[in-house]
């Protein structure tokens, strides 16, 4: 069975300030804490004045 989760946030600077209310919120530390996924992707892009930031975790 496949499992999928994605964690996104917009306008942080750093990736220690995204990571910190990533971890702040139950649902985004759920995603980054549960050991069954296998597989993690991140990107950050920015556009005009806007960071986009995410996570994709995947487990088979």
């Amino acid at each position: 069975m496949t499992r999928r989760a994605e964690n996104l946030a917009e306008d942080y600077d750093t990736p220690a300030e995204v990571v910190n209310a990533w971890m702040k919120s139950p649902t985004h530390k759920a995603n980054i804490m549960n050991g069954e996924f296998e597989y993690i992707g991140i990107g950050c892009v920015k556009v005009g004045e806007h960071i986009y930031w995410t996570q994709e975790f995947l487990t088979r």
